[in-house]
């Protein structure tokens, strides 16, 4: 149903009932029908105002590019890292539903796992070919956020200070943890 609900984003905003038509009618199908409809979304992500592209294309660098599974509070905290602000700022962390918003129905939040991903792993494999021309400087994008998050100084042992700026909700310290085992990976992918 994926390729089904691609095709029916791509169709919204049209302003007659023969735009709509020529839409149906442009549909791809076969082995290419992915790869259309993924170039389709990233096109209506291109179309977006400034914050809402960027936005989407970095949540998107950080879901194809890391090896993490992220939970809603990860994505939002990578998405939110300030490289010159030496606190955690919550207020700097986008929505979740606006990310997803913004992703253009590449990305799907589970519910029962709390987590969020893209949206099958045809987007994934999509993503990686495509990577070099969405979002060429991923890698530096992706190393800055962990080199933030390991020079703040609630990334002490305690997370005291974690707790108390997150409202006591910092439940796990997953995206913390990847950012020790994986900036220097993610560095070296710099060019």
């Amino acid at each position: 149903f994926l390729l089904a609900k691609l095709h029916l984003d791509s169709m919204l905003g049209k302003r007659s009932t023969k735009a709509l038509r020529n839409s149906l009618h442009s549909l791809a199908t076969g082995s290419k029908a992915y790869d259309t409809a993924y170039e389709d979304a990233m096109i209506r992500i291109e179309g977006q105002i400034d914050d809402q592209r960027e936005l989407a294309k970095e949540a998107l660098a950080f879901l194809t590019c890391t090896k993490h599974r992220f939970s809603r509070l990860d994505l939002e905290m990578a998405l939110g890292a300030e490289f010159d602000n030496p606190n955690i700022d919550p207020d700097n962390f986008p929505d979740i539903d606006d990310i997803v918003t913004a992703c253009a129905g590449l990305v799907t939040i589970n519910d029962e796992s709390d987590t969020v991903g893209l949206a099958h792993y045809t987007t994934q494999e999509y993503l990686e070919r495509t990577q070099h021309r969405w979002f060429p400087h991923a890698q530096a994008l992706i190393t800055n956020a962990c080199l933030s998050y390991l020079t703040f100084p609630s990334s002490l042992p305690s997370r005291d200070n974690w707790t108390v700026a997150l409202g006591g909700t910092w439940a796990s310290h997953d995206w913390y943890t990847y950012s020790v085992k994986n900036w220097g990976h993610h560095a070296s992918q710099v060019p």
